[in-house]
């Protein structure tokens, strides 16, 4: 075999083995149902260690919640290496919904973070146009310690019926989130938007993203819809989305729709996990 014919199988050994153990990433979008001590059966009291125990079964690396409290988000972050970024929407110090990134500290090291308001004034606690919430993203950059490959991600609430607030906001949002990653890095995406594939502001983002769902390399897992109402009967529609930048590959996609105990899910949301690389 001549040096050239060696050099090149080499080469090829050396990919195929990095293609083999490229190190995957479960990334998520999970919107927690806020804390309410009202919601008997479906209290975070009653529901929380489910979960927990979705999160520890499917290994979610890094995920974006909707409408966590910051009882939730401590309850999920006392598992072993977790970790959450995000402040309250109603401003810092003050208790309310998050739309805070948990993420795994033993994979990923945190670099940057922070949070703006979908608003006329996002550098501060604001409602936004015709929103009915004030309405936030959060957002990091993370380094995997792996392979120390860079990565921005971006979680996000979206109104549930303000529609000016729902473009607006996606406008504001995509600006806001090309400022912020100059560098042009891999970035995510995920959120409780509030509305199907087919509106205005989901368009706006497919203009900057890849959806997920429809950029998978294997069949997709699960039902199309991911809000359930907490009823198994309910008319499910697809409303958590996890959008990625178009150099990061969605080898799986799953809405994680399974009833654990009573019968009853986890949330009023399913959960959406995809597996992705940034080897």
């Amino acid at each position: 075999m001549t040096m050239m014919k060696k050099m090149c199988v080499i080469a090829l050994l050396c990919l195929f083995a990095g293609q083999l153990y490229a190190q995957k990433i479960n990334v998520g979008t999970y919107n927690l149902r806020y804390y309410s001590t009202n919601d008997g059966e479906h209290s975070w009291g009653e529901r929380g260690e489910q979960v927990k125990a979705q999160i520890r079964y499917h290994d979610f690396d890094i995920f974006g919640t909707q409408e966590g409290h910051k009882e939730q988000l401590d309850d999920i972050a006392s598992l072993p290496n977790y970790a959450y970024i995000g402040l309250s929407r109603e401003g810092k110090g003050v208790k309310g919904e998050h739309s805070a990134i948990v993420y795994r500290t033993d994979k990923f090291k945190l670099l940057d973070h922070g949070d703006f308001w979908l608003s006329k004034t996002p550098e501060k606690a604001s409602m936004g146009w015709d929103a009915h919430y004030k309405r936030i993203c959060s957002w990091g950059l993370f380094e995997q310690k792996s392979n120390h490959k860079q990565f921005y991600f971006f979680n996000v609430h979206l109104d549930n019926a303000g529609e000016i607030a729902r473009v607006e906001g996606a406008k504001l949002m995509l600006k806001k989130i090309k400022k912020i990653n100059k560098k042009h890095l891999p970035q995510f995406l995920t959120g409780d938007f509030n509305m199907t594939a087919d509106h205005e502001s989901i368009g706006l983002v497919k203009k900057q993203f890849l959806d997920a769902h429809d950029h998978c390399q294997t069949p997709r897992f699960g039902p199309e819809g991911t809000y359930n109402a907490f009823d198994v009967n309910f008319g499910w529609r697809r409303i958590d989305f996890i959008f990625v930048s178009k150099e990061i590959p969605v080898l799986k996609y799953g809405v994680l729709s399974y009833i654990q105990k009573k019968p009853r899910f986890a949330s009023d949301h399913f959960p959406v996990l995809i597996q992705t690389t940034l080897d």
